[in-house]
């Protein structure tokens, strides 16, 4: 009888192992391989730990066989507040031999075992570009990228792709003798290019995208100097220490010298004060949310403790000026308007597109850390936008718009420009702000109308905003830098809109909402 019972036992633990490599498994189709051995995998969060167990196989004449000799490291884990720092981010394989074109991966994860995964250690660069099974890598950022993994993108998502063919290719740009401020010049590297490619590759998977992105970083990365700082653009501007773009390509093409410049980029960004105090003579929240955004990376490759300290500066900071300009009803980080643009006026000013690329850091910040403090600070901007940083468009083509304000003035000034060319073109970043703070409210059970119409409203601008250039039949665009600060800080945007729509639905069908 005993014996009947062992059999019964193995036959379960067999269909156990099967069903652990039905459940988690990673398909990989290689797309060009340039007689490369090595993958480069991002890996959502949660889903690999340093402990597991994995297991590589390849499709050899209809069947899986599995790899001997296979190196398996990790190049970022997902960083973590607590104890706990086990969750791989970046995995690296290196493969016994070189890959080809069209060859067929499986990556097994069958479990937790004793020992840990290495960490990475680097090699030649022989990266193999690959496919992932469908959705891993919309779920390896830190929030998920689609609203829906199948069918058509909706309206936002679709002009993104459109928008990055046709501007990725920078031989193509430079080439065009009408494009004056073209890749050669600094202003079109603004906002993190590199990162926005890498974001649209991540959301598409499609490997022309990353291709890009990786030709755009290779670029960006010539032109730092010696001190650390982007040698098309005179002086020391730590506008163009785009360290998240950098950080996306170590990733996916890992190299020592990244990680060096993604750390010099964070030193020299500590200048950057912690916190607006009057005496400044220049103060600007887009200044702001770079030297968040070169700690934010910093701690995500390193998890130091002084890149923490260095976002709860900040984030501090942010809090104690966002406090001092609430007593004067304003909801966002108030400064005068001679420290924002230099002119001789005290009026209080705020920019909601500025805030719009501050809050996406912080957006990350809280998907990472859960820190009350940055979704404070986030809800606290959207505010601002729906109550002082709208105008309805009194004339012209968009009469009747709500258009977000370049700059919103405390108090009437002499130097507010009204209804300014520039103000509709952040239509894009600032609706994906509103949204953000929408999304919020609604996680913490708050009231999530309070922001619904003039988010809807700023949607309706923005995609009037974006088309095809009637005359020329092709996706309009000018600066190249607007392609940067639209999509930036709006690539979840797609996805919140649904878990919004999601509980719009409920609330009119008399369900309980999520």
């Amino acid at each position: 009888m005993k014996y009947i019972w062992f059999g019964l036992l193995a036959i379960i633990m067999v269909f156990s192992a099967f069903k652990v490599y039905a459940e988690h498994s990673l398909k990989l189709e290689v797309l060009s391989a340039h007689s490369g051995n090595q993958i480069a995998i991002p890996v959502p969060r949660n889903k690999i730990d340093l402990r597991s167990i994995l297991l590589v196989q390849i499709l050899k004449n209809g069947q899986y066989k599995t790899l001997q000799d296979v190196n398996i490291s990790y190049t970022l884990l997902w960083p973590e507040t607590g104890l706990k720092k086990n969750s791989i981010r970046g995995l690296v394989i290196e493969l016994p031999n070189a890959v080809s074109k069209g060859d067929m991966l499986q990556l097994h994860i069958l479990g937790q075992g004793k020992q840990a995964i290495d960490s990475w250690v680097e090699t030649s660069d022989t990266f193999v570009d690959v496919a992932f099974s469908p959705g891993w890598l919309q779920d390896a950022l830190y929030a998920p990228l689609n609203a829906q993994q199948s069918g058509p993108p909706n309206w936002f998502d679709f002009a993104y792709r459109q928008f990055g063919y046709q501007l990725a290719d920078m031989e193509q740009i430079n080439q065009d003798p009408k494009v004056k401020r073209n890749f050669t010049t600094s202003p079109p590297w603004l906002y993190d290019r590199v990162y926005v490619l890498y974001q649209l590759y991540f959301q598409t998977g499609d490997i022309y995208f990353k291709q890009m992105a990786h030709s755009s970083a290779e670029v960006y990365r010539s032109h730092i100097n010696e001190f650390g700082y982007f040698s098309l653009k005179k002086g020391n501007d730590i506008k163009y220490l785009l360290s998240p773009g950098m950080l996306l390509d170590y990733q996916l093409h890992p190299s020592g010298y990244t990680a060096e410049l993604i750390h010099q980029f964070y030193q020299n960004s500590l200048r950057w004060p912690a916190q607006y105090q009057l005496g400044h003579t220049f103060w600007t929240e887009r200044n702001l949310s770079v030297a968040l955004a070169n700690a934010l990376t910093q701690w995500e490759l390193t998890q130091s403790s002084d890149s923490f300290a260095r976002i709860e500066a900040l984030v501090s900071g942010s809090m104690a000026t966002l406090k001092a300009a609430q007593k004067k009803n304003l909801n966002c980080l108030a400064h005068p308007y001679r420290v924002h643009e230099g002119k001789s006026d005290n009026t209080l000013v705020c920019s909601p597109w500025m805030n719009a690329l501050l809050a996406h850091q912080l957006w990350k910040l809280w998907r990472m850390t859960d820190m009350p403090d940055a979704a404070h600070l986030i809800t606290a901007l959207g505010k601002n936008v729906v109550e002082q940083g709208t105008y309805l468009a009194p004339n012209g083509k968009i009469k009747g718009r709500t258009v977000p304000k370049y700059l919103m003035f405390a108090q009437q000034s002499k130097f507010e420009d009204p209804m300014a060319y520039s103000d509709l073109q952040h239509a894009c970043d600032v609706a994906g702000l509103v949204v953000s703070a929408r999304y919020l409210a609604l996680h913490q059970r708050k009231d999530p109308d309070y922001y619904k119409d003039t988010m809807n409203n700023l949607l309706s601008s923005c995609r009037a905003s974006l088309g095809v250039d009637k005359k020329k039949n092709s996706w309009k665009i000018k600066p190249l830098r607007k392609f940067n600060w639209w999509f930036n800080s709006t690539g979840n945007l797609s996805w919140k809109l649904a878990e919004l729509d999601e509980h719009d639905r409920l609330v009119r069908e008399g369900k309980p909402a999520k």
